[in-house]
């Protein structure tokens, strides 16, 4: 009998999610505010910011944030979800020193390092 190949199962997005991405940008102001916030950039790029809205997250909770381009993983980050009020703003980055490459990107967060989707958006970089 042959192998069979499964499939990984597809992320499932937590209806009324406590994390929603709010913006992406390029640029951050001084008052770590998006700049130009916007869904379509122009490269080259070498670092994009996501502003997420939370609520009810727990200082310590484990949260990871993927970034995919064109379906292909890119860069991911594990970290524990800091000492913040339990409402507000915050934001978190992706950087690339050479630039990252053309493309159409999703950025994703779980909860944890479960299949649990907590919010996605997509942008795309031209060149």
């Amino acid at each position: 009998m042959p192998n069979a190949t499964v499939a990984p199962a597809l992320p499932t997005l937590l209806p009324d999610s406590p994390v929603i991405i709010r913006a992406i940008d390029t640029q951050i102001s001084v008052d770590w505010q998006p700049v130009r916030p916007g869904t379509t950039f122009t490269g080259p790029q070498q670092r994009f910011y996501f502003f997420l809205d939370y609520r009810e997250m727990r200082a310590g909770t484990l949260w990871e944030q993927r970034l995919l381009r064109d379906g292909q993983l890119v860069q991911a980050q594990t970290q524990l979800w800091g000492n913040l009020p339990p409402a507000g703003e915050t934001f978190f980055f992706f950087g690339n020193s050479s630039g990252f490459a053309a493309g159409d990107y999703e950025i994703q967060i779980y909860l944890g390092e479960t299949n649990v989707l907590l919010s996605r958006a997509q942008f795309t970089l031209l060149n």
